[in-house]
């Protein structure tokens, strides 16, 4: 808190960018010491078009739509958006890939549906 309150030219975007290009660049080293790099059978074009979409839907489109729901909503319902991607996951698996959920997943899947419902219900005073 301190820090912002000094700082009132640093954003949450900036904020953002800086989080993702320290956990990228990690990453990227350690999977290069592990043996996990694959990169150079891609070719430097579509390396480079990779990064360009992933900066631009990836990141850009992301967190500023991201940022824009914490402003106007409640935060515990914003953060009811981030446990969505899960149930998603399991819903494409099963119709696209095939995959057959196993219990585990299907008592995730229920606790967070039942957490989405249980959310929902909570009045939200609008932000912006």
């Amino acid at each position: 808190e301190r820090l912002m309150t000094s700082y009132k030219e640093i954003t949450p975007m900036l904020i953002a960018t800086a989080r993702t290009l320290y956990g990228g660049t990690f990453l990227f080293i350690l999977s290069s010491i592990e043996g996990a790099n694959q990169y150079d059978k891609l070719g430097i074009t579509n390396i480079l078009l990779l990064l360009i979409f992933q900066g631009i839907v990836g990141f850009a489109l992301h967190y500023s739509i991201w940022y824009e729901a914490i402003k106007r909503l409640n935060l515990s319902k914003a953060t009811t958006l981030v446990s969505v991607y899960p149930t998603f996951s399991i819903v494409l698996a099963w119709f696209i890939l095939k995959e057959v959920p196993n219990f585990y997943q299907l008592t995730g899947f229920g606790i967070i549906i039942l957490g989405i419902f249980g959310l929902s219900g909570i009045k939200s005073a609008h932000r912006g």
